[in-house]
């Protein structure tokens, strides 16, 4: 009797693992920088949503990520890490954080929609993006707050 418990403990502890590890947080892979242009900001914003440039941001990131990586690979897993961007004549570093299966393009919120603009982690509220700074939904700077960077010459690795 006690054999077969082993067994059936073995299997169960298996199967547990098995779905623990179906959405995995994984580091960001370098994408290299992600150029946002005017015209991806237009079209973010006539599809309606409530920050283009960000909107924008995220259909460049899930672009390259799903080149890279694949479609399923991207979509199933929680990624965080520093992205590159660059929006028509300025660059900035984000951290993002992915959320499990979802497209980062889905996180972002449209006009007159009660969805948050936070991604991963379970946030509450949402963020938007202005002029490479973070804002919560409060008005409260939440990334890029800080003086001015001067950075040099971008130079892809």
């Amino acid at each position: 009797m006690k054999r077969k418990s082993r067994v059936f403990l073995a299997g169960g502890s298996l199967v547990i693992s098995g779905i623990a590890i179906a959405c995995a947080m994984k580091a960001m892979p370098y994408l290299g920088l992600i150029e946002v242009s005017a015209w991806n900001i237009a079209v973010a914003g006539a599809q309606g949503y409530q920050n283009p440039a960000r909107a924008a941001a995220m259909k460049k990131l899930d672009e390259k990520a799903v080149e890279l990586l694949g479609e399923a690979e991207w979509r199933s897993n929680n990624y965080l890490g520093p992205v590159s961007y660059k929006f028509v004549n300025s660059a900035t570093i984000v951290t993002e954080d992915k959320p499990c299966n979802k497209l980062m393009k889905e996180t972002a919120p449209k006009s007159g929609s009660n969805t948050s603009g936070s991604s991963g982690g379970g946030g509450s509220g949402s963020y938007y993006w202005s002029g490479g700074r973070v804002y919560g939904s409060g008005g409260s700077c939440l990334y890029g707050c800080g003086g001015t960077v001067t950075v040099g010459e971008l130079k892809e690795a």
